[in-house]
């Protein structure tokens, strides 16, 4: 896990201190009407220490007897009747499960204190945490080379970044393809192609893979890498002359999110698990187990060298659309940009 540092940034305001939102962990009396009851199942998809922490809080804050199953990023949705609700599905996983008529629609009051790209009013889904793609740049070399922190996709074409730059190929490398998307997304395809044709001279190596392109930047080799937000800011924990910086035109994102599911034996409780998920103090645990997406909750701790969700311009995810242009884009990427290595 990470080590947690000091970060000193001029969006790092003080937060006011959560303390009566701590996690409340008193049980509730079974007298309140109001409270669920009975048994609940939570598809958790994180650390079975995570899933662990986050079913015991929710089961000491309701007196609802909590248990999870745990799958991967990758994997669907249960089976029927195995689950009530599906905590920290990807966007892509929740896309299709609600194609499929897997889930159920709940908005939770909660919702409405999230950015609006990461609470869709439809409310089939949620956004626990989100991880933008922005600019994972070394200071170290920045400043031998005399760069200024980009802050958007035009500065990397000034003089000075010409093999500056490593990039994965999007072809192999989820992180470029989410950037390639987010370039097709808010310039149009054509455009997109051209500023990445003005890019090239500046890509020194179009990598097998993201973390490729990271160790390359962490090496010193070059000055900036596209990047998770969480990919930059665990790295930089451990290399603190790294930082990453939002994308001013605009961030793809992906996405972590809650959804009901359509089978759930107790929707009752897996609302108000729902509800609980979105505070705060649930988003919480999830960084002291050392998830580093940016929490959707206003009122969260900040992530270690990262701004807050709501001072990033995300761009809004569709995750069936940006699947279905895949292998139209790579293929165009490598017509005209590179071959994928």
């Amino acid at each position: 896990m990470p080590r947690a540092r000091t970060v000193v940034l001029p969006w790092a305001v003080p937060l006011l201190a959560v303390g009566a939102i701590a996690l409340g962990l008193t049980a509730c009396s079974g007298s309140d009407p109001d409270q669920p009851t009975g048994s609940l199942t939570v598809a958790c998809v994180g650390s079975s220490d995570l899933c662990r922490e986050l079913t015991a809080a929710f089961q000491t804050q309701t007196a609802v007897v909590t248990d999870f199953i745990q799958l991967d990023p990758l994997d669907p949705p249960p089976a029927a009747g195995q689950a009530d609700l599906w905590h920290g599905a990807s966007g892509p996983g929740l896309a299709q499960a609600q194609a499929d008529g897997r889930l159920q629609a709940y908005r939770s009051p909660q919702a409405a204190e999230l950015p609006a790209e990461v609470s869709p009013p439809d409310g089939w889904w949620v956004g626990l945490s989100a991880d933008p793609i922005g600019f994972c740049s070394n200071r170290t070399v920045l400043d031998e080379l005399g760069l200024a922190w980009p802050q958007t996709w035009d500065e990397l074409l000034a003089p000075g970044w010409q093999g500056q730059i490593a990039l994965g190929h999007p072809a192999v490398a989820a992180t470029s393809y989410q950037a390639l998307w987010n370039l097709e997304q808010s310039r149009g395809a054509d455009a997109a192609f051209d500023y990445l044709r003005a890019l090239n001279p500046a890509v020194l190596q179009y990598t097998v893979s993201d973390e490729a392109a990271l160790t390359l930047l962490q090496t010193g080799q070059v000055a900036l890498t596209w990047a998770s937000a969480s990919a930059c800011a665990s790295a930089a924990a451990d290399q603190p002359t790294l930082v990453w910086s939002a994308v001013e035109d605009g961030a793809a994102f992906d996405l972590a999110g809650l959804a009901l599911l359509a089978e759930a034996a107790n929707p009752r409780a897996a609302q108000a698990y729902i509800d609980w998920a979105l505070s705060a103090a649930a988003q919480n645990l999830a960084l002291a187990q050392g998830d580093w997406r940016l929490p959707t909750a206003p009122a969260a701790e900040l992530v270690p060298g990262l701004p807050p969700l709501r001072l990033i311009k995300l761009i809004p995810s569709d995750p069936a659309a940006a699947q279905s242009a895949h292998d139209a884009l790579v293929g165009r990427f490598n017509a005209e940009i590179a071959l994928a290595p």
